[in-house]
């Protein structure tokens, strides 16, 4: 199996996950979670369309893509070093495809946690994720995938191209405030989760007051510029 990777035999395994087929699709996350371990060429893996592929699936059997997410997403050299101290989602090649939370929740938990979560309806200090966000996530996946999709039905040797996805906003999301890995307004609300466990509280506190202090920074520049523009009048 080690020869695969350094193969031109890599892309169309990729693309055998467009079949959807759950035993097919499950075998390819296995097959790429154990090929890439260690491998040299897993930086440059999502060059081959593998992480848009495996997240148009629509099965259940995630326990396996789960594991190879988990496993490659940081690892992906899809920006430049100076990124390197930016925010999680910034560093993850899901970060166009998921919320933040999302992205967070698949780094700090075991993978069946995140499977679990994936195919449910959750809304929690840490994650806020249902079915109509999965298929809306799919929907836009579908529509950066509409050139090479029927090119692929007439001619299975068709590779795709890599072209980089604009950020999938979910409206469910609008006027949720995430700083850390929680959502606010959840962890705030004490009558639904009174013991919700906050790892490292400090750094949370820090991070909300650094959130708030630019906040207000934003809106006192804001009001500044304007007033000036008043005063040209």
């Amino acid at each position: 199996m080690r020869c695969i990777p350094g193969s031109p035999l890599l892309p169309f395994t990729h693309q055998l996950l467009l079949t959807f087929d759950p035993i097919l699709v499950e075998k390819v996350a296995v097959l790429l979670r154990h090929v890439m371990r260690d491998n040299p060429q897993l930086q440059r893996l999502y060059h081959t369309g593998v992480f848009f592929f495996i997240m148009m699936y629509t099965g259940s059997n995630l326990l396996p893509i789960a594991s190879f997410l988990k496993y490659s997403h940081l690892k992906q050299a899809f920006r430049s070093e100076e990124s390197k101290g930016v925010e999680l989602a910034q560093r993850s090649v899901l970060g166009h495809l998921l919320p933040e939370a999302m992205v967070c929740y698949l780094e700090n938990y075991p993978p069946a946690r995140f499977a679990e979560i994936f195919l449910g309806e959750f809304d929690t200090p840490e994650a806020i994720w249902s079915s109509e966000m999965r298929r809306l996530m799919i929907e836009k996946i579908a529509t950066h995938l509409a050139d090479f999709t029927p090119r692929l039905h007439s001619n299975t040797r068709a590779l795709y191209q890599y072209c980089p996805i604009p950020a999938i906003s979910y409206p469910q999301l609008d006027n949720e405030l995430f700083c850390s890995i929680y959502y606010l307004r959840h962890l705030c609300d004490t009558i639904h989760f009174p013991d919700w466990p906050i790892r490292d509280p400090v750094s949370v506190d820090w991070e909300v007051v650094q959130d708030a202090f630019a906040a207000l920074w934003c809106l006192f520049s804001f009001f500044k510029k304007y007033k000036y523009a008043r005063s040209k009048i």
